[in-house]
């Protein structure tokens, strides 16, 4: 028995490390974005290793509609009250399509609607600690729309007592299409913290490649810093990868619940990731956090976001 327990100990070692990232730092502020539908479908036994303090958990499943209304999913009552009694923050990411976002922006009276559902909504569950937007694929020129609602939206939120925190895109080797509409946020602070989606480097959007890089996440990390102060940053990570095989145009997604071994045992640790890239194959997924950890300490920012939870 002691030969078998020695012989599957660094085993045990690799996948807790490799599967589990909030199990290996555990006493470090980790960011957990968690989609809803597991919150309400998996046992409470599951999530207890993560509910502590320190922990912030996104959650998915909460929509601004097209009237401006909040359409939304709540976690199951006694995971939430365990979770609170345990330190830990509950956050909800909203969103709404690019359609709708886009007719909200230009409309004043919608755009105060929309401030209004928003702030009523938070009104309805105290219990979090405020919201996560992740507004995506508007147009550039409606970037400075935004900024103004951010503007608007927060005195309301901080006269609650709730965080105001969004996601934003790299302004640094992104694609501009994607990039130019957070630009006016990434370069003035808005929010009381913001989360850096250091991922999508590559994509099925882009020639195969990494879906991320060490060495551009500190790059952008420098430029955000000379906007937001450390504390307010959370490095986003990708649990995800992306796999070209020969011959296919499109890739596909990986990730570490399924792919960790082989990835492990076939590629290489390049600048924070590792890369298998060979006449059949270019595929990236992040195994070992050593670097992307120091990395966030050097640099004194809140910590590392994971996107997502269940990959």
């Amino acid at each position: 028995m002691i030969r078998f327990s020695l012989f599957y100990t660094p085993i045990f070692i690799f996948l807790a490390f490799f599967l589990c990232p909030v199990f290996a730092e555990q006493h470090s502020p980790t960011w957990i974005y968690v989609l809803g539908e597991d919150l309400e479908t998996k046992d409470l036994s599951y999530w207890q290793a993560y509910l502590r303090a320190n922990v912030t958990i996104c959650f998915t499943g909460t929509v601004i509609q097209s009237d401006a209304k909040v359409r939304y999913n709540s976690p199951p009552d006694k995971l939430l009250a365990l979770g609170l009694s345990k330190g830990v923050r509950w956050i909800p990411l909203i969103t709404f399509k690019s359609k709708t976002g886009t007719s909200l922006l230009r409309v004043g009276a919608k755009k105060h609607a929309m401030q209004k559902a928003l702030l009523d909504f938070l009104s309805e569950h105290p219990t979090y600690a405020g919201i996560h937007l992740d507004v995506e694929g508007l147009p550039s020129s409606l970037s400075g729309e935004f900024k103004n609602f951010l503007m608007e939206l927060r005195p309301g939120l901080r006269k609650k007592g709730k965080l105001l925190t969004l996601a934003l895109f790299p302004q640094i080797h992104f694609p501009a299409d994607l990039a130019e509409f957070h630009k006016d946020v990434f370069h003035t602070n808005l929010a009381d913290e913001v989360v850096l989606m250091a991922y999508d480097f590559h994509s099925p959007r882009t020639k195969p490649g990494p879906v991320t890089r060490l060495s551009w996440a500190k790059e952008n990390i420098a430029l955000l810093r000379k906007t937001y102060d450390p504390n307010q940053i959370w490095l986003g990570l990708p649990l995800y990868g992306y796999s070209w095989k020969k011959g296919r145009s499109k890739p596909k997604v990986i990730s570490r619940k399924k792919d960790s071994v082989r990835m492990a045992k076939s590629g290489r640790n390049e600048d924070g990731i590792y890369i298998v890239e060979n006449e059949f194959e270019v595929s990236s997924l992040i195994l070992d956090e050593t670097d992307w950890i120091k990395l966030s300490r050097e640099t004194g920012i809140a910590g590392i976001a994971y996107w997502r939870f269940g990959f």
